[in-house]
């Protein structure tokens, strides 16, 4: 991707180049003008010329970055829902937990009970015993 991008500067340069080149190898005297008509006409040769491939240039870049951007967003898109799903499974795996905490909770609290019913029963024994 960058590498394209890169070419692409790279060619719209030599583009650049040629175009002033020619320009002044066609048009221009050897001299340095102070004619603005002179100027008006080298602007309008280079405007005419290189406007159209620099947008080329840029067009061309923007689809490349765009399909990049795609690219980056279903990535992106994939790593969201791989997260969801681990969160997803460390909630269920919470949630679990609690509920065993809870239910060894109730056990440990009907075993006290067992136990302290025992002993009052063993209590009540002794006294009809005595």
């Amino acid at each position: 991707m960058e590498k394209i991008l890169w070419i692409i500067s790279v060619t719209a340069l030599i583009f650049i180049i040629a175009i002033v080149t020619i320009y002044f190898k066609i048009y221009a005297s050897n001299e340095w003008s102070d004619n603005i008509n002179e100027w008006s006409g080298f602007g309008n040769f280079v405007g005419g010329t290189l406007s159209p491939l620099l947008a080329f240039s840029a067009l061309i870049a923007l689809i490349f970055s765009i399909q990049n951007q795609i690219k980056e967003f279903k990535k992106s898109n994939q790593l969201l829902i791989e997260q969801n799903n681990l969160i997803k499974n460390q909630t269920e795996e919470a949630n679990n937990s609690r509920m065993r905490e809870v239910e060894l909770k109730k056990v440990d609290i009907v075993n006290k009970w067992i136990l302290l019913a025992d002993e009052a029963r063993f209590e009540l024994v002794a006294i009809k015993h005595n």
